[in-house]
């Protein structure tokens, strides 16, 4: 993978975000072709940055959109794509174990679709968590540095 500067990395950062976003608002309205693609172009992106963990989300949310659209048979090929996230280098600690499972499920999704629904569900869970964390971190901080403006002040 090329080398990305932290400015065109940042850009295409936010691009997957805004992509990912348009894949939730698609598949929420069922529009599951846009959602399908989205969702991959998301996580091509995500990949290009380095951020696997994010690829693999929108590896996930591809899967359980072709799922819904009876597509099924194509998850082994989507698998082998979360496989390779496990090349970019360096991985976070335990992130190729995640990798591997989610493979793994993905892999399994036409025939165990359960199991990928629940990791989709669960990821979304946590992704959920992770952004009311965030808000209220940086709620605090804004209510911090307006107190800290009213001392100094």
């Amino acid at each position: 993978m090329a080398q990305l500067g932290s400015n065109e990395r940042s850009r295409l950062r936010r691009a997957a975000e805004e992509l990912f976003a348009r894949a939730e608002h698609a598949r929420d309205q069922v529009d599951l072709e846009a959602a399908a693609r989205l969702f991959g172009r998301a996580a091509g992106t995500w990949r290009t940055t380095g951020d696997v963990l994010a690829a693999a989300d929108a590896y996930l949310e591809l899967a359980a959109v072709l799922l819904r659209q009876g597509r099924g048979q194509i998850l082994p090929d989507l698998a082998a794509r979360v496989s390779n996230l496990v090349e970019v280098n360096p991985l976070p600690e335990g992130v190729h174990l995640r990798l591997r499972v989610f493979a793994v499920l993905i892999a399994k999704g036409a025939t165990e679709r359960e199991a990928v629904l629940g990791l989709v569900l669960e990821r979304q869970l946590a992704r959920s968590r992770a952004d009311q964390a965030q808000a209220e971190e940086q709620l605090a901080g804004e209510a911090f540095g307006s107190r800290q403006g009213d001392v100094f002040s």
